[in-house]
C-alpha cells in the first residue's frame, strides 16, 4: 500500500501514461458503468458512478418556471446539527412513470409522480433519511436503495415502495448513536449489480465504546455483503468508482483527512493520501487529456487533484473557506474544468489539469452566502450551464463558459432561525427529463421541493400533499461570514 502526505508535491511534473481507450470510454460516458442507464435520468447523488455531477440534457431555455411543488407537511421539526430538510433528489422512469425520489429528516423517503407532483408512495425508516438514495435493479426489478440513520440499508421496489431487503449495519443498543451513512453508488459489472455505501456507527457504552467507519459492498439481488472494510474512526463521503488501467477502483475520503483508493471488487486498499484537514467532500473522478485524476475539497479551504493511480498530488487550489461541496466536471477531456463551491460565498471553476502548484480560476461567481452544495452541469443548446444553490436561498443558473448569471429562483424562508456553519448537510440541484421534457429539481431549505421547467412548456400547476404559495423573495438574511 502507498501512503502519501498532503505536503508532498512529488510527481507533479510527471503525469504518467494516459488511460486506455476502453477506460476512457467510461470516462466519456460514465453511465456505462451504472446499473441504471436510462438516458436523461439522474439515478444517484452525483448522477453517475464517477460522481461527475453532469448530464447531457438540453434545458432548452435559460428561463425556467414552476411546474409543481411538493411539501408533505408544513410542520417543521427542531433543528439538529448535521440534519438536512431534504436529500438531493434523484429521478428516473419506473414502469413508464417518471418519478422523483427524495429523502427527508421526517424519516421518510418520498416517491413523487413527476407528471403531477403528487406522492405515489412513502417509506418510513426508523430515523431521518439524510443520504441521497440511488436507483438500480434487484433481480431485474427497478429498485431504490436507501440508507437511513437507523443503521439500516433498505432496498425498496421503486414502483410500490415494498421492501425487497434490509441490512442492519450494527445492532441497536441503548447507547448506540444514530449512524451516518453515505449516499450509495450503484454499478453493474459482469452482469451483477453492486451497491457501495460508507457507514459510520458509534456506541457510547462505557464498556463497548466504538467509533467505526466502514465501506460496504452489497450484492443488490439479496442484500448480502460482498465485502466490508474498516476505513476510519470517522464518517466518510460518498464513494466514486471508475476503471483505472482495467481495474474498477473506488475512491473515498473521510473526516479523518484521508483520501483513499480501494479495489472495488475486493476492498483492498491501493493507496492513501493525507489531506491538509478533514474532508466532507465526495470525490469526483475525471480524465483531463486522458490522465486519471481524483478531485475533492477539504476544510482547510482547499480543492485537491490527485493522481488516481498513485494518490500523488497533482494540483491544489486554496479558497477563502471550507470546501464541503463535491466538484462537478465541466467540458471535454482536452479542456476539462472543475466547478466547486466554498463557504466563502463563491463558486469556482478551475482547470482540471495543471503542470504545477499555481492554479488560476477560469472564473468565479460570488453569491450572497455559503455555497455548500454541489453544482449540477447541463446545457442550453450547445452551451454548458451550471446550476448551484447558495445559502442566500437562491438557485442560480450560470453560463459554464464565463459564470454569467442567466437566471435565478428564490425559495422561501429557512425553517429555523439559524444554523451553524457546516452543521447542516443539504441536497443539491439535479436535472432530468420526464416524457422527453427537461426538469430541474430544487429541494429547498423552506421544506419544499420545487420542480422547474422551461417557460415554453405548458402552464404549470401546483399539486402537492399540501398546497404552498410560492414566495416572491430576493434572498434571506446572511447566516454566515466568510
Amino acid at each position: 500500500m502507498l501512503y502519501l502526505s498532503g505536503g508532498c508535491a512529488a510527481g507533479e511534473s510527471d503525469p504518467g501514461m494516459p488511460l486506455s481507450a476502453a477506460d476512457l470510454a467510461v470516462f466519456d460516458e460514465p453511465m456505462l458503468l451504472a446499473s441504471w442507464r436510462e438516458p436523461g435520468s439522474w439515478p444517484m447523488r452525483r448522477h453517475d458512478p464517477l460522481q461527475t455531477g453532469r448530464i447531457d440534457v438540453d434545458l432548452g431555455t435559460t428561463e425556467l418556471e414552476l411546474a409543481w411543488q411538493f411539501q408533505p407537511s408544513i410542520y417543521a421539526r427542531s433543528y439538529e446539527p448535521t440534519y438536512a430538510t431534504w436529500t438531493t433528489p434523484i429521478a428516473g422512469t419506473v414502469d413508464g412513470r417518471p418519478m422523483l425520489f427524495v429523502g427527508s429528516y421526517d424519516h421518510n423517503l418520498y416517491a413523487v409522480d413527476v407528471r403531477t407532483g403528487k406522492e405515489v408512495w412513502r417509506h418510513t425508516a426508523g430515523a431521518p433519511v439524510l443520504a441521497t438514495p440511488a436507483l438500480g435493479y434487484v433481480k431485474g426489478k427497478p429498485a431504490v436503495f436507501v440508507p437511513a440513520r437507523d443503521r439500516n440499508m433498505y432496498a425498496l421496489d421503486a414502483a410500490t415502495g415494498k421492501p425487497l431487503w434490509q441490512y442492519e449495519t450494527r445492532e441497536w443498543t441503548f447507547t448506540a448513536v444514530p449512524s451516518l451513512m453515505t449516499s450509495p453508488t450503484v454499478i453493474e459489472t459482469d452482469g451483477k449489480t453492486l451497491v457501495y455505501v460508507g457507514v459510520w456507527n458509534a456506541d457510547r457504552s462505557a464498556t463497548g465504546n466504538v467509533q467505526r467507519g466502514e465501506m460496504y459492498c452489497f450484492n443488490a439481488d439479496d442484500g448480502s455483503v460482498r465485502w466490508q472494510e474498516r476505513t476510519s474512526s470517522t464518517p466518510g463521503a460518498s464513494p466514486a468508482i471508475a476503471p483505472i488501467d482495467g481495474r474498477l477502483t473506488l475512491f473515498s475520503a473521510s473526516q479523518a483527512g484521508v483520501a483513499r483508493a480501494m479495489d472495488a471488487l475486493t476492498g483492498k486498499t491501493l493507496w492513501e493520501f493525507t489531506l491538509d484537514n478533514d474532508s466532507r467532500s465526495a470525490p469526483a473522478v475525471g480524465a483531463p487529456d486522458g490522465y486519471p485524476r481524483v478531485y475533492l475539497g477539504t476544510r482547510f479551504n482547499a480543492c485537491y487533484g490527485l493522481d488516481a493511480r498513485t494518490g500523488k498530488r497533482r494540483m491544489r487550489y486554496q479558497t477563502g473557506n471550507w470546501v464541503d461541496s463535491a466538484p462537478a466536471l465541466l467540458g471535454p477531456r482536452d479542456d476539462l474544468r472543475l466547478v466547486v463551491g466554498s463557504f466563502d460565498f463563491s463558486l469556482y471553476t478551475l482547470p482540471a489539469r495543471t503542470a504545477g502548484r499555481h492554479v488560476d480560476p477560469v472564473w468565479t461567481f460570488r453569491t450572497g452566502n455559503w455555497v455548500h452544495t454541489s453544482a449540477a452541469v447541463a446545457r442550453v443548446g450547445d452551451k454548458p450551464v451550471v446550476l448551484t444553490i447558495s445559502w442566500d436561498a437562491k438557485l442560480y443558473m450560470l453560463g459554464g463558459d464565463d459564470g454569467a448569471v442567466l437566471w435565478s429562483y428564490s425559495c422561501g424562508d429557512l425553517l429555523w432561525s439559524h444554523v451553524e456553519q457546516g452543521d447542516a448537510l443539504w441536497g443539491s440541484a439535479t436535472v432530468a427529463t420526464a416524457d422527453g421534457k427537461p426538469y430541474v429539481y430544487y429541494a429547498a431549505y423552506d421544506g419544499v421541493v420545487y420542480a422547474l421547467r422551461g417557460k415554453a412548456a405548458p402552464a404549470p400547476t401546483t399539486t402537492t400533499a399540501r398546497s404552498v404559495a410560492h414566495p416572491e423573495r430576493t434572498g434571506i438574511k446572511e447566516l454566515g461570514s466568510s
